[in-house]
């Protein structure tokens, strides 16, 4: 479980967890390390409804304002923010 715990702190916070953070996750009773995993997991798929809600928006957005398709709004978008990365 502890690689688990591991993945999945990463895809949450960005980090692994430290010693600390896995003795005190190891310190939970089963239940609880279930909720801790479960908390994390509905966090991750709330970002990600979230990113894909902000980049649709962005989409209609950009046929808003004259892109032709999805596909056209899509190419403007990744050329505005092609310097980002």
């Amino acid at each position: 479980m502890i690689e688990h715990y591991s993945d999945i702190h990463k895809d949450c916070y960005g980090t692994r967890p430290t010693a600390d953070m896995t003795a005190r996750f190891y310190a939970l009773s089963y239940d609880e390390m279930l909720a801790d995993l479960e908390y994390m997991q509905d966090s991750i798929e709330r970002d990600i409804a979230y990113d894909r809600k902000v980049q649709q928006d962005a989409v209609n957005d950009c046929i808003a304002v004259g892109a032709m398709d999805e596909a056209t709004a899509l190419r403007w978008l990744d050329e505005a923010y092609e310097g980002d990365y």
